[in-house]
């Protein structure tokens, strides 16, 4: 019979906010917040990230050690041996494993590259937490990418944001997976529902970091393609990043200027409430792990129109939304057709949402999986 978990959880992450980037992994700071609810917890941060020498070394609070060391080396070797040495400073001369009920490492490469070496050091349940899509992608490489499979092969349990990103790790890796789910935490006190109403003309809204996989030029097209066939709408367009001024020059070169404006990156007060100005949230991605944007949208009661990939029809159905079999043209322009004749019952979306994205509902969920592993004694 495994023990009870009645003191604390050790979370080590290798993504988390820090004074380098203080959004840096900001929502495993939130889930760990969520668990926090329920289950006392403490983190530290280890971390060797590419650029000029530096280290940071500080508590960001009472429970949170932050250890960053930035190199000038680009290595994945170099890389996983640092990691590693780091972590086994820390188990050896600073954090006792066995002192905890349960270990949770948040983000397995590079920290775990080398689990085999001191696995020992842990008397009590290992577990892993994954965000990264890169398992889908191959880590954007084509070789075979053995050291970071291995990882898996310790048989560890895995908590993942979606069942599609638990596949994704069990068909890179080739092992079988004890895998659950805890999805992201939407903040609700930005993303929350209102009676704001959006104007008569229909509006849609966009929001993202603008990079690899996202691809919101389609939408730019199926919706040139609409107003050639005399539909009236808005679009606005917030975020920021390396696809930035491409979006501006589709929008230019479409002529969509009057009807389609690029506003750029946004608070988390800004974003919703755009989202609550709305008539539908706009997603366009060849894959992702989750979508917290999508998210936050059916917090605020907004119906979503989204690409079918990844974890987004895990929560994305006809009810809350409408899902986009395929990204090209003539797909996203049927599924914006169809929005302007759907009917969605906001108070209905966002009873759902908060059962599946609140921090009370995903702290309790985490804290029921954490006891269920810890019982098993994996």
């Amino acid at each position: 019979m495994g023990k009870s978990i009645e003191t604390k959880v050790l979370h080590i992450c290798n993504w988390y906010p820090n004074n380098f980037d203080p959004i840096e992994g900001h929502f495993i700071k939130e889930q760990i917040d969520a668990l926090n609810r329920f289950v006392p917890s403490d983190v530290i941060v280890l971390q060797i990230r590419y650029g000029k020498f530096k280290v940071l070394n500080y508590l960001a609070s009472q429970r949170e050690k932050i250890c960053i060391i930035q190199m000038p080396l680009k290595s994945w070797f170099v890389k996983e041996i640092f990691s590693s040495l780091l972590l086994w400073f820390f188990l050896l001369f600073t954090y006792d494993a066995s002192k905890y009920s349960i270990v949770n490492f948040h983000i397995a490469y590079p920290l775990l590259t080398y689990f085999y070496f001191f696995k020992k050091r842990f008397k009590v349940p290992v577990i892993i937490s994954e965000h990264w899509s890169a398992y889908h992608f191959n880590f954007g490489v084509k070789k075979d990418l053995k050291r970071i499979k291995n990882i898996f092969a310790h048989q560890l349990p895995v908590i993942t944001v979606s069942r599609s990103l638990a596949n994704d790790i069990a068909r890179f890796s080739g092992q079988s997976l004890t895998a659950f789910q805890v999805p992201n935490v939407v903040h609700q006190s930005f993303f929350e529902h209102s009676e704001t109403k959006p104007g008569d003309e229909p509006g849609f809204f966009m929001l993202g970091c603008w990079q690899f996989p996202k691809v919101p030029w389609i939408v730019l097209e199926a919706l040139y393609q609409l107003r050639l066939e005399g539909y009236r709408f808005k679009l606005r367009i917030g975020g920021y990043g390396p696809y930035e001024d491409e979006l501006r020059s589709k929008i230019a070169s479409l002529g969509m200027e009057p009807y389609a404006l690029f506003i750029g990156k946004l608070s988390f007060e800004e974003a919703a409430t755009e989202m609550r100005n709305t008539s539908f949230f706009v997603h366009a991605s060849n894959y992702e792990t989750f979508s917290l944007v999508c998210a936050e949208a059916l917090c605020c009661g907004i119906p979503v129109i989204a690409s079918e990939v990844g974890g987004i029809p895990e929560y994305l159905h006809a009810g809350n939304g409408i899902l986009v079999k395929e990204n090209n043209v003539r797909c996203w322009n049927e599924a914006l057709k169809a929005s302007y004749h759907a009917r969605f019952n906001r108070e209905l979306i966002v009873a759902e949402a908060d059962k599946l994205f609140s921090a009370s509902k995903i702290g309790e969920r985490y804290k029921n999986i954490l006891d269920q592993i810890n019982k098993s004694g994996r």
